[in-house]
């Protein structure tokens, strides 16, 4: 049995180390889960407007419902469940040192690939808005002519 203490720096509780486990845990596993909130509760600022921008105004209720269920909703229940199953397989600390990670880093490289259609899409739809106001216009100076 470990016979608890509390470690001089971060005061957290930790085991004996001739146990073996690494001391200060607690205050790093708090340390990142603060930065992974913050860089969580960015990304709604930052992708919703961006939906906003690439979809026609007719979609874009559609196109927040599938972006906010399937993306928002689903994808991080089943993530959930992921990790907490690899969690008990391998351990919750490597699951969140490394699986967090590296998902951060697969959908940081996936964020920057879809900036590569995000320029051509926002002029198409601005175009397509720009000619519909267009027409909107003709159509309304014909209609007032005697």
């Amino acid at each position: 049995m470990c016979a608890r203490r509390q470690c001089a720096e971060c005061y957290a509780p930790t085991p004996n180390p001739s146990c073996g486990t690494s001391s200060c845990g607690s205050g790093l596993f708090a340390l990142f889960f603060a930065l992974m909130g913050l860089a969580q509760g960015v990304n709604p600022g930052v992708n919703r407007p961006m939906v906003m921008a690439i979809t026609p105004p007719e979609l874009r209720g559609a196109a927040f419902a599938v972006y906010i269920t399937v993306f928002e909703a689903v994808a991080w229940a089943a993530f959930s469940l992921g990790a907490g199953f690899l969690g008990d397989a391998i351990g919750l600390r490597v699951v969140f040192l490394w699986v967090l990670v590296v998902l951060m880093a697969v959908n940081g490289a996936v964020l920057t690939l879809l900036y590569r259609t995000y320029a051509k899409d926002v002029t198409r739809v601005q175009q397509d808005l720009d000619r519909r106001r267009t027409e909107a216009l003709t159509e309304g100076a014909t209609h007032r002519e005697p």
